[in-house]
């Protein structure tokens, strides 16, 4: 063999990083729970395989009692776009953690979940931990500059984004013009004589608002300065009228809601493609987002001792046999990662 045969052969490796964005509010209560049980599973499969990770909380209540009036008082120019100021961003889990921290912060978020999860003692504890309205606006508009520094910390060439909620925005986006001061209700157009236009000055584009409001022009513009790959999570309440009240909403009037229905029961999702997202899915909430407490004890370890990664495996594999084709959260999520 030549001494040029003989080189070992260099194959690129692609870098990928994932960052969650989870509705932190009151309407979560009876999803909380498992909707942290899929995460927890989530994040320890990206550290065994080496996937960095950051997961954010939102919300518009978290201490909102040490918050100056000064920040309230300040003003903004005619016809930008500013966030209500009791907008909060918690980084409860991240791949930065030693692996103690995490499973101790992980173990702390059971535990609340647990607590939120019952009703008769959920109200004692919301207000310490935020939760209140759903600042999902305000949340798409600052993640640019996070997701931005997060694939800039871990060099990754590919940066899934993922929100997951179980409801619209709270209105806290406003803009402030001589016609209205505040317009907090929806920035769009108000009737079909009127067209409304957003004009993003760090790319300089321009997006019109459609009658699907400002969501989907706040979802383009974070795609389109970070170069991401988004998801989105809709966690549905029980029932076709409120499945079919959600796509109402979401102005997919084009569809047949029976059919789609149908769709949604037998595969436990529906996706939606053309309000912003790459990839949007309605799933079913409640217990089935749960996931069974001996797998979390497999995947976490007992009296914070660290899992084998031979037996992570084994749990991993059980999972997948037994229930994970019923969490949908979990498997859409791993697929864009595989």
């Amino acid at each position: 063999l030549s001494l040029h045969d003989a080189l070992p052969i260099c194959f690129p490796v692609t870098i990928q990083g994932i960052v969650i964005f989870v509705d932190w509010s009151g309407s979560m209560s009876d999803n909380l729970l498992g909707t942290i049980e899929q995460l927890i599973t989530l994040t320890t499969f990206c550290r065994k395989v080496n996937v960095p990770y950051d997961v954010y909380a939102f919300t518009d209540q978290y201490c909102k009692s040490v918050r100056l009036d000064s920040v309230r008082n300040l003003t903004i120019k005619e016809k930008t776009l500013d966030i209500d100021d009791k907008f909060t961003l918690m980084n409860f889990l991240s791949s930065k953690m030693r692996n103690q921290e995490y499973r101790k912060m992980a173990n702390d978020l059971l535990n609340y979940g647990e607590v939120i999860n019952n009703y008769y003692r959920r109200s004692y504890i919301r207000e310490y931990m935020g939760l209140g309205g759903t600042p999902l606006n305000a949340t798409i508009l600052a993640a640019s500059g996070i997701v931005n520094r997060f694939r800039k910390a871990y060099k990754a060439e590919i940066v899934d984004v993922v929100f997951l909620t179980d409801g619209d925005d709270a209105n806290t986006i406003y803009t402030k013009s001589s016609e209205n001061l505040y317009n907090t209700a929806r920035i769009g157009p108000s009737d079909s004589r009127r067209v409304s236009f957003l004009q993003d000055k760090e790319t300089n584009k321009k997006y019109r608002i459609e009658n699907q409001g400002i969501t989907p022009v706040l979802l383009q513009i974070l795609k389109d300065r970070t170069g991401c790959n988004l998801i989105g999570f809709f966690i549905t309440p029980k029932g076709r009228r409120n499945f079919e009240d959600i796509l109402s909403r979401l102005e997919m009037t084009g569809l047949n809601f029976a059919e789609s229905f149908a769709k949604f029961k037998s595969e436990k999702y529906f996706m939606i493609t053309n309000y912003g997202y790459d990839r949007y899915f309605l799933i079913p909430g409640g217990k089935e987002l749960s996931v069974d407490d001996d797998d979390l004890d497999d995947l976490l370890g007992k009296d914070n001792k660290e899992v084998s990664t031979r037996k992570l495996k084994g749990a991993f594999l059980k999972m997948n046999q037994n229930r994970l084709t019923n969490r949908v959260l979990l498997t859409k999520v791993i697929e864009g990662l595989a």
